[in-house]
């Protein structure tokens, strides 16, 4: 399973034999990604300037922990943020992908690239 796609599931090789535990993975992380989590905004984040909260958490419904954490940093000179942070707390480890926000020139986001580290 040389394949892994950017959502870190393993996409078998026609050569590769049936293997369950990779299987299970996979399912582990479709679950994460597809979940109905609930959306909690750290009010004390309000940037009254570009209007925005910079801090917003995704959390788990069946017991409240920490699945997604988002931050805005990088605010550019015409007070939008550029950078977009996601701690992903994945079912295999944590994951950061960071996004760059690039905007136009009425401040609307018209392109948006991650890396993961």
């Amino acid at each position: 399973m040389a394949n892994t796609l950017p959502s870190g599931i393993q996409r078998p090789e026609g050569s590769d034999n049936n293997n369950l535990a990779a299987y299970n993975a996979n399912l582990d992380i479709i679950d994460f990604l597809s979940r109905p989590y609930q959306e909690k905004v750290d009010t004390s984040s309000w940037d009254a300037d570009a209007q925005v909260y910079t801090k917003v958490q995704y959390l788990r419904p069946e017991d409240g922990s920490i699945a997604i954490s988002c931050q805005l940093s990088n605010k550019n000179s015409s007070g939008k943020y550029t950078m977009d942070t996601w701690t992903l707390g994945m079912p295999g480890g944590t994951k950061i992908r960071t996004w760059t926000l690039t905007y136009d020139a009425a401040g609307n986001v018209v392109n948006k690239t991650y890396v993961d580290s």
